[in-house]
């Protein structure tokens, strides 16, 4: 079996029962279900923050002809440790409010404005805050690209045009409901939190430090590091807390390739795209998503050579959305977005350091954020910083940083 269909253990709750309930709410007809496959959706090292399982199901409305459906379920993923964090931060509560309540709202207000506004899966109802079920993709022809060889131009263009629509729209609906987005806006961490997040912080730039030391003609770069890191915890935090008249939008808050599926034409040329996984909104500067998105996600030739067409891509796209969406005074400048992205920069470090090397990491050397001790957790996650891909990724990224003056 591949890494995809490799099954976790399934759990005893998801069987014939769970799905008719399900389908029965939905359409309030008889249903009955066959389930007929279940698998891993996502290969090893594409997701860590949840198990998600493609279930195939054999479907007949009141005794007729059994049709095939394909839905994913999203469930906590193993390890006391992650659970906890993940139950105390409510992330699974969040995501399914972004998909029941929050996107809903930014589609309605796009309908008839914008063509095709919805960039997101069907969410069923479920009185369960530990558990998503979601129309499979799929079978509508969206596809995972490769993470770890990253997006070309056509792909990224797609993408940033994607996240400009969704910035628009979220602009559009803070104004007409400002609590629509209550649930996204963060609050300062607690002391726990915040030890936990230096010490990861810690941990991640000193592995990252290693590599740079090891790359000939990079050494000036170990104490431009050490300068970033020292207070980034509490910029991270003022940049998640953006005052009243800063610049903001609804942050997807985790934008990268393995939560974006693609669909094509008949020439193989991108046609559409869909964004999964909302577990991480926040209400913050637009820079957060874009910082994220262009240090984790494109190819080498696009990293080299179109970083500003896509911003200005992107740039355009927002204006057009807000001026359809009669919002045409919220409209920003180029040089605006490029300032949010110049004091913000810090982040983009911070992506470098903290999940750029997960993100290209070889599947076999994907860290097993399960493990139960410290040292056990940090020999994981150290293979993914000594990767060709990531050292090659570092080499043309701090050079980039250094010349934009965020280093």
């Amino acid at each position: 079996m591949t890494e995809e269909n490799t099954v976790e253990e399934q759990p005893s709750w998801l069987n014939k029962g769970f799905f008719e309930d399900l389908l029965r709410e939905e359409n309030g007809r008889n249903v009955s279900v066959e389930i007929k496959n279940v698998q891993n959706a996502v290969p090893v090292g594409e997701n860590y923050l949840s198990i998600i399982r493609r279930i195939t199901l054999g479907v007949s409305e009141d005794g007729g002809q059994s049709v095939e459906k394909s839905l994913i379920v999203k469930d906590l993923p193993k390890g006391e440790g992650i659970q906890k964090f993940l139950k105390e931060d409510g992330v699974f509560k969040r995501e399914i409010c972004m998909y029941q309540k929050v996107l809903p709202t930014l589609y309605r207000i796009a309908e008839g404005r914008l063509e095709a506004p919805s960039l997101s899966a069907k969410c069923y109802p479920l009185d369960n805050d530990e558990l998503l079920v979601m129309e499979d993709l799929r079978p509508s022809g969206f596809n995972l690209a490769d993470r770890r060889q990253g997006l070309d131009y056509d792909h990224c263009l797609v993408a940033v045009k994607a996240l400009a629509r969704l910035h628009g729209m979220s602009v559009a609906a803070h104004e007409q409901d400002p609590d629509v987005f209550h649930i996204v806006k963060m609050n300062t961490l607690s002391q726990s939190e915040r030890a936990g997040m230096k010490i990861r912080l810690e941990s991640c730039f000193n592995m990252l430090k290693e590599v740079v030391k090891g790359i000939k003609g990079f050494e000036r770069f170990v104490d431009k590091l050490n300068h970033i890191h020292d207070g980034l915890i509490d910029k991270i935090i003022r940049m998640m807390n953006p005052e009243e008249g800063e610049l903001r939008v609804m942050n997807h808050g985790d934008f990268w390739v393995s939560n974006l599926l693609f669909r094509y034409d008949e020439q193989g040329k991108v046609s559409d795209i869909k964004i999964v996984d909302f577990q991480m909104p926040k209400y913050v500067t637009p820079a957060m998503d874009l910082h994220f998105f262009l240090v984790s996600s494109p190819n080498i030739d696009v990293r080299k050579n179109s970083v500003d067409r896509l911003l200005e891509e992107y740039h355009s796209e927002l204006n057009d959305v807000l001026k359809r969406l009669n919002f045409a005074d919220k409209q920003i400048t180029l040089q605006r977005i490029k300032k949010e992205l110049k004091d913000t920069g810090f982040y983009a470090v911070s992506t470098m350091a903290t999940r750029l090397n997960m993100i290209v990491a070889d599947p076999k050397d994907a860290p097993n954020i399960d493990e139960d001790t410290k040292s056990e957790r940090e020999n994981s996650m150290s293979k993914t910083y000594k990767g060709a891909r990531y050292r090659e990724l570092v080499q043309i990224l701090l050079p980039r940083f250094e010349e934009q003056g965020i280093l």
